[in-house]
């Protein structure tokens, strides 16, 4: 009874999807990032170095609910980045550890949103707005060649430094305005998009070295939006 139950519940659910006007694309995401830092360290310094450019790029799928309501999903290989210089003194004012932080990020990403769609605003073209979630799997990570690390052990190159910077998993909220063109019958689209970062990103092991359990370091980003849906 128990299989019997759940085979009807998958055959319906197939069944709406498959009713669904389904459209699968791609999107590109050229970027920029940059960091958000919180401290509360006695005698610490804590400043943003700069903002990275980065990317987003991967495929996605957009299933309507209604014609101008769509469920948004998809797939990207994304980086971004963090950028910092940070100093920690002692009561004397002399510097117990000094970071200066250039740190290359890649991301797996899962988009999760909803978007919602006007009416014609021009021949064949609609504004659109999404709000969603981006979840992050991180797969890899590099510190750049300028990036420099002492504590009271000792001055670190980039290529000496062998603590994990960032943790496996960023959540993101994401915030797109675009528009939406009719191609033949295929769709073009393009826009910005804001995305918030809602992870502390520092790993307890890079923590460890630097002294920093106090600071916290979130990543945003903003770009623009450009891609093709079949």
């Amino acid at each position: 009874m128990k299989k019997a139950c759940i085979i009807f519940v998958l055959s319906l659910l197939s069944n709406y999807l498959f009713a669904q006007d389904i459209e699968i694309g791609i999107k590109i995401n050229p970027n920029v990032s940059f960091n958000r830092i919180t401290e509360e360290v006695k005698n610490g310094d804590f400043e943003k170095n700069g903002a990275k450019l980065n990317f987003a790029i991967g495929p996605i799928v957009d299933i309507h609910l209604t014609p101008n309501i769509c469920f948004s999903t998809g797939v990207f290989f994304a980086t971004k980045g963090v950028k910092y210089t940070a100093s920690i003194n002692d009561d004397n004012g002399e510097a117990l550890i000094r970071t200066n932080a250039n740190v290359d990020l890649q991301y797996l990403q899962l988009p999760v949103g909803l978007k919602l769609f006007t009416g014609e605003i021009a021949s064949n073209t609609k504004l659109y707005f999404e709000l969603g979630g981006l979840f992050d799997a991180k797969i890899a990570e590099k510190y750049d060649k300028e990036s420099s690390f002492s504590n009271e052990s000792g001055t670190y190159t980039a290529e000496e430094m062998d603590k994990t910077f960032a943790k496996f998993l960023d959540v993101e909220i994401n915030l797109t305005i675009g528009t939406e063109i009719e191609v033949g019958s295929n769709k073009a689209y393009f826009g910005v998009n804001y995305n918030r970062g809602l992870v502390n990103v520092l790993h307890n092991d890079f923590k460890s070295f630097s002294d920093k359990k106090e600071v916290k370091i979130n990543t945003d980003v903003i770009g623009l939006v450009l891609g093709f849906k079949f």
